[in-house]
């Protein structure tokens, strides 16, 4: 089942089906339609956090339920929610890094004191290192051309605004790629192949990692 669909069946959550539509772009609407829309969404988003602040007190046997059925990897567009907020209210993608990392450590304080009564935490420290390189999209392309690029330098080049190359040889690289990665089992591989009801290529490569990441899961 693609996300899409599953999204479709689950119940309401902070998101009602028609917001997901929405954010799905399925829905045709008007200017004030649209406005009234995105004004309820961040309204809903908004109590939702603060529900967190009870949802914090949930019994543990509750909360390990929840989290054997969803596994852990659910809490990674979560904290990349989080992370772009805080980097949009930071004057800089890297000072928004920083308030992360203290918002980390004071995540990290408070739950190991709750839960490490045995002792006294006296320091926590969070240091996310970022590893990035500028590459050089015409030394990319001539790797592209002889199909010598890697799957990450395919995804960069189709995100330029600057390539002006076949688009379609392009995502058959791409694909290609995929296919190569001996992580990926025969089962996930024919799902990616049979799953096509799509309305463009950026919304299949977030199924086509969903995917891999469930299969991580299930692994693990």
């Amino acid at each position: 089942m693609s996300e899409d669909r599953e999204a479709e069946e689950r119940d309401r959550g902070i998101l009602s089906k028609a917001d997901r539509a929405y954010l799905r772009d399925e829905k045709d609407l008007s200017e004030q339609g649209e406005r009234d829309t995105r004004y309820r969404i961040r309204n809903r988003i908004k109590n939702g956090i603060f529900d967190f602040g009870l949802v914090g007190v949930i019994d543990e046997k509750d909360r390990n339920m929840i989290f054997e059925e969803i596994g852990p990897r659910s809490a990674i567009p979560v904290l990349a929610f989080f992370l772009n907020g805080l980097v949009d209210l930071s004057d800089s993608i890297n000072e928004g890094k920083e308030l992360f990392e203290a918002i980390l450590e004071n995540t990290v304080l408070g739950v190991f004191t709750n839960r490490d009564e045995d002792y006294i935490i006296e320091d926590v420290s969070v240091d996310i290192t970022v590893d990035k390189r500028k590459p050089d999209l015409d030394a990319l392309v001539r790797k592209y051309r002889e199909d010598e690029a890697s799957m990450d330098e395919l995804q960069y080049i189709m995100a330029s605004d600057e390539f002006e190359g076949d688009e379609e040889l392009l995502s058959n690289r791409l694909f290609k790629r995929v296919y190569e990665n001996t992580g990926i089992s025969d089962e996930v591989k024919q799902a990616i192949l049979s799953d096509t009801d799509f309305d463009n290529i950026e919304k299949y490569f977030d199924h086509i990692d969903n995917l891999i990441r469930q299969e991580a899961e299930n692994t693990d």
